[in-house]
């Protein structure tokens, strides 16, 4: 999850809007740091300490971890009703997709709240829908095209999903959102035995 900077335990339970950044009027983001070493300083604790506080704020909340299990990733991810995979058709990210796979069986997180999202699935690589699945063993719960605009509404700063609904790409991001994320029978116990779970509605 991205993160402004140092955060004081109190801010959290008393101010936690203070710390937000409004990108619109239903849409607030918690930024990253600017400083390298500012996100070692905020305990793993504190994390999940904020996204309680969030998933009282809101009605969803979206967690970009990084691709590493730090204590931080994985405490974010026990407070998570739903883990997504963002993965291309190559062999090293479905290589790393499926260490990932068989890193979350062993850390014991339930299979039922975990997605793979393929991106640029169309791309003409010598794979096909067909190979990914069976590399990943894993089934691929949307298939995201691929499309220049995907870069160019980043680089504009927009989401294409907001600037462009119509759009094949953000239809397919929709379609997953809404059939594995939104209805209620997505909506699953987070966290992994033994440990503080949590629920939310995202």
């Amino acid at each position: 999850m991205p993160w402004s900077a140092p955060i004081e335990l109190d801010k959290i339970s008393t101010g936690a809007s203070s710390l937000l950044t409004r990108y619109q009027s239903n849409l607030d983001m918690l930024l990253a740091p600017v400083t390298p070493g500012d996100a070692e300083k905020i305990p793993p604790s504190l994390v999940g300490e904020l996204l309680s506080v969030l998933r009282g704020i809101f009605d969803y909340v979206v967690v970009d971890t990084s691709a590493q299990f730090s204590e931080h990733v994985l405490t974010a991810m026990d407070a998570s009703a739903h883990h997504v995979l963002l993965t291309t058709p190559d062999v090293p990210a479905l290589k790393n997709l499926r260490i990932t796979l068989d890193m979350l069986d062993l850390l014991s997180y339930p299979r039922p709240i975990r997605s793979v999202v393929l991106n640029r699935a169309d791309s003409k690589v010598g794979l096909s829908l067909e190979d990914v699945e069976r590399v990943v063993r894993w089934p691929i719960s949307a298939h995201i095209p691929s499309s220049r605009d995907v870069p160019i509404s980043i680089n504009k700063g927009t989401p294409l999903t907001l600037a462009n609904p119509g759009h094949p790409a953000s239809q397919a991001i929709s379609r997953f959102a809404q059939h594995r994320l939104l209805e209620p029978a997505g909506v699953v116990e987070a966290g992994r035995p033994g440990r503080s779970r949590g629920r939310r509605r995202s």
